[in-house]
C-alpha cells in the first residue's frame, strides 16, 4: 500500500481527489464592419455547402443565389430593402438596416451579415441563412 491508506475497506489515496470548477463570464462585443469582403471570404467553402442536398452544380447555384441576395442588400442602402431568412410560406420579411462583416456568436470570425429591424429590435442574419431579398 505505497500510494494509498487503508481505512477499513475504504480506499483513500495519498493525494487530493476533489475537483473544483470555475465559470467565468466574459462579455465579448460583436465586431462589425460596414462593408463585405467579397475578395477574401470563402463563400464556396465546404462549411457552407456540406449540408446542401444537391449535386456540386446545385450547390454552386444556391451559394450564388445567396450571394446575390447579399449584394442586393448591400447595393441598395439608399432604398428600402427587405430580407428574409424564413423559407416557409408566407415569407417573413424584415427591413434591412445594415450590411457588413460581423464577428459574433456562434462563429466569432468575420462573416457576411445582414442587420435587420426585427420584432424585438436589431437582428442579425447570417448570409448563408438568407432565403430572399427585395427592394420596395
Amino acid at each position: 500500500m505505497s500510494n494509498e491508506k487503508a481505512n477499513g475497506d475504504r480506499y483513500q489515496p495519498d493525494f487530493d481527489t476533489t475537483t473544483g470548477t470555475q465559470t467565468v463570464t466574459k462579455r465579448i462585443d460583436t465586431l462589425h464592419t460596414n462593408w463585405i469582403d467579397w475578395d477574401h471570404y470563402p463563400f464556396f467553402a465546404r462549411e457552407h455547402t456540406d449540408g446542401m442536398c444537391c449535386d456540386d452544380e446545385g450547390k454552386q447555384q444556391r451559394v450564388q443565389q445567396k450571394m446575390d441576395y447579399l449584394r442586393l442588400c448591400e447595393q441598395h442602402a439608399d432604398k428600402e430593402v427587405y430580407a428574409s431568412n424564413y423559407g416557409g410560406w408566407p415569407r417573413i420579411w424584415k427591413r434591412v438596416i445594415g450590411v457588413g462583416m460581423a464577428s459574433k456568436w456562434p462563429y466569432w470570425t468575420p462573416r457576411p451579415t445582414v442587420i435587420v429591424n426585427g420584432t424585438l429590435g436589431t437582428e442579425w442574419y447570417d448570409w448563408a441563412s438568407l432565403t430572399g431579398a427585395e427592394c420596395r
